[in-house]
């Protein structure tokens, strides 16, 4: 059994809504057209679904990476730098994989006085009697 290439095909769909007739070599050029636009169609979500997969495959590796990158600039650190920063030398490890964390800084509200407003910007009115500083 001999497998045809029929060009004509696809060109007949879109002759159907037009009025006018399409000779035999337009129909196939219109045929071919349709092919090469669905093709491209196809290879744009293959390769899309390519690149997501290479993504996939890559984050280990990237993560990877990163985490040694940022070991051995922690590393490189003197003490006193890693100090300034909040943990040793020690906790460099658990630091590059997450493990130890800082806590965000926020104002007790049980151990501090609240802070007192300005309530005009010149304060002149406000000023009861202006004492020198120096008697």
């Amino acid at each position: 059994m001999q497998i045809q290439n029929d060009n004509h095909g696809n060109a007949a769909v879109l002759a159907v809504n037009d009025s006018r007739r399409i000779d035999p070599l337009s129909a196939g050029v219109l045929g071919q057209f349709a092919r090469q636009e669905a093709m491209a169609r196809f290879i744009g979500k293959a390769a899309s679904v390519f690149v997501q997969g290479v993504q996939w495959l890559a984050k280990p590796f990237l993560n990877w990476h990163r985490r040694n990158v940022l070991y051995s600039d922690l590393q490189a650190l003197p003490d006193y730098l890693l100090k300034d920063i909040g943990f040793t030398r020690g906790e460099i490890t658990a630091v590059v994989y997450h493990e130890l964390r800082r806590q965000p800084l926020s104002p007790s509200p049980t151990h501090g006085q609240p802070v007192s407003s300005v309530s005009s910007v010149s304060g002149i009115e406000n000023r009861k009697e202006e004492k020198p500083l120096a008697a």
